[in-house]
């Protein structure tokens, strides 16, 4: 599942509009081109340089970024939160390795009935993060 750079932001873009990130262009004049998000993201750290101290300031969670800084496909953080919305929405979540063939499958489903099933010889993360892609585009076109 080796993906470019405009794929990842593509599906990065995605999922962060289901978490409920609005992607803002501009306000006024300021140009801002990113995503913000009504509450903050679970698992981000934000640095924000202090002009008054000459330094750095961590915060826990980031509630604005730009689709480069999404971290969906490389963060158990930022992926995790997903799948427990998916979760919360009444969908089941089952990871199986299948050591016969040695792969990974993730499925998502509701009253035994499969809606994803995804698998791969990729990584476990990978195979997670396909499937919350796939079962993000079949949400959209069904609900």
């Amino acid at each position: 599942m080796e993906l470019n750079k405009r794929e990842i932001n593509k599906r990065n873009r995605l999922i962060a509009i289901f978490m409920g990130a609005k992607f803002v262009k501009r306000i006024g004049n300021t140009i801002f081109n990113e995503f913000h998000f009504p509450t903050p993201i679970k698992g981000s750290v934000s640095l924000e340089y202090d002009k008054w101290d000459d330094g750095y300031i961590v915060f826990d969670r980031l509630t604005q970024c730009t689709a480069d800084e999404l971290c969906y496909h490389c963060s158990f953080d930022w992926l995790m939160p997903v799948i427990e919305k998916i979760n919360e929405f009444g969908y089941d979540t089952l990871f199986e390795h299948i050591a016969q063939v040695k792969s990974s499958c993730f499925t998502i489903s509701k009253n035994n009935k499969n809606i994803v099933r995804v698998i791969d010889t990729a990584p476990m993360f990978e195979v997670m993060y396909e499937s919350v892609v796939e079962f993000i585009k079949w949400y959209n076109e069904n609900k």
